[in-house]
C-alpha cells in the first residue's frame, strides 16, 4: 500500500544519485512537511524557514498551504532560523480541519468506506499520515476526513477515526497520498497525550496508539 510513497521515495534515491557528482556541497538533506509562506518559502515543521532556490519558472503553489518535500539544504543564511535549498521531491498532502459529529448519523455522513493508515507522526501542530484507498472511476472525488470521537479532558486520550467517502467508486487501483490535520488545539499544553487512530480496512477496524506531546 506504499504505491506513492515509493515513488516520492525514489524521487529522493534518484536526486541522491544526481547529486552524487554535484560539486555544490550541501548542509543536509530533509524529508519534511511544512507550512507554504508568501513568499513561497516553507516553515518547516522543525521551526526553520527554506528558500527555495531551483524552482522552474511558472511553478505555481497558488492555494496550497502545507507541503511534503524533500530538500538538500545548501546554505545557512540566518543562524539557526533560515536556509537556503534546493528542491528534490515534493507533494501536497491533504490538509483540512478535523470533523466533529454528534450524532452516529452525522459520524455516517462522513462516509463508512474503506481507508488504509500507513504511517502518522505528529509535527506542525498536525497529525500526518500516509493514506490510502481504492478506486475504480478516476474522475470520481473522494473524500477523507478525521473524525474526533473523544477529547482529552477527563482522561490522556484523543481518539479519532479516518472517514472516507468513495461517492459510490469502487475498485481495485490503489491511491496513496499524504495528508495533514490540525490537532494543536485539541490536545493539553506541555502534557503527553495518547492519539488513538482508528480506521476501517478489508472489513475490519483497525486502531493503533501514539503517545505525543504538545
Amino acid at each position: 500500500m506504499k504505491y506513492r510513497a515509493l515513488i516520492f521515495a525514489l524521487a529522493a534515491v534518484m536526486a541522491c544519485s544526481c547529486n552524487f557528482n554535484n560539486s555544490d556541497p550541501i548542509l543536509y538533506r530533509a524529508s519534511m512537511m511544512g507550512f507554504l509562506q508568501e513568499d513561497g518559502s516553507l516553515k518547516g515543521d522543525d521551526g526553520r524557514t527554506y528558500v527555495f532556490t531551483n524552482l522552474e519558472s511558472g511553478v505555481s503553489w497558488k492555494g496550497a498551504e502545507r507541503l511534503m518535500a524533500i530538500f538538500d539544504v545548501t546554505a545557512e543564511l540566518v543562524a539557526g532560523e533560515r536556509y537556503s535549498a534546493r528542491i528534490l521531491a515534493y507533494d501536497f498532502p491533504l490538509y483540512k480541519p478535523v470533523s466533529f459529529a454528534e450524532t452516529p448519523e452525522a459520524a455516517d455522513a462522513l462516509g463508512n468506506d474503506p481507508v488504509y493508515y500507513e504511517d502518522g507522526w505528529y509535527s506542525g501542530g498536525c497529525l500526518n499520515m500516509i493514506n490510502t484507498f481504492l478506486h475504480g472511476n478516476p474522475d470520481i472525488t473522494h473524500t477523507v476526513s478525521l473524525l474526533v470521537e473523544s477529547l482529552p479532558t477527563s482522561s490522556d486520550t484523543l481518539a479519532v477515526s479516518l472517514k472516507h467517502d468513495a461517492k459510490g467508486d469502487s475498485g481495485e487501483s490503489a491511491f496513496t497520498f499524504y495528508s495533514s490535520f490540525p490537532i494543536s488545539e485539541y490536545l493539553p499544553e506541555g502534557k503527553s497525550t495518547v492519539l488513538t487512530i482508528k480506521w476501517l480496512w478489508d472489513d475490519e477496524v483497525h486502531t493503533v496508539s501514539k503517545t505525543i506531546k504538545k
